[in-house]
């Protein structure tokens, strides 16, 4: 994804607080649900909270934030 649009998530994106977004490299999937999730594939899931950014790798899971 970064590859693709360098900084756009950190830079142009603003997220307010307390929203999740998860991106999704091509050739990549996350299995599960509805709150852990398994990246399957050749690149990486991300999840960007808070204005930070996690990087997720094939085998890893994603665990999202609980709805309140």
């Amino acid at each position: 994804m970064f590859a693709r649009i360098p900084d756009f998530m950190t830079r142009f994106m603003k997220v307010p607080d307390g929203v999740s977004v998860v991106g999704i490299d091509e050739d990549t999937a996350i299995v599960g649900g509805p709150f852990e999730w398994e990246v399957k594939g050749c690149q990486s899931a991300w999840l960007f909270v808070d204005g930070h950014r996690v990087e997720y790798s094939h085998g890893q899971t994603l665990v999202t934030p609980a709805l309140s």
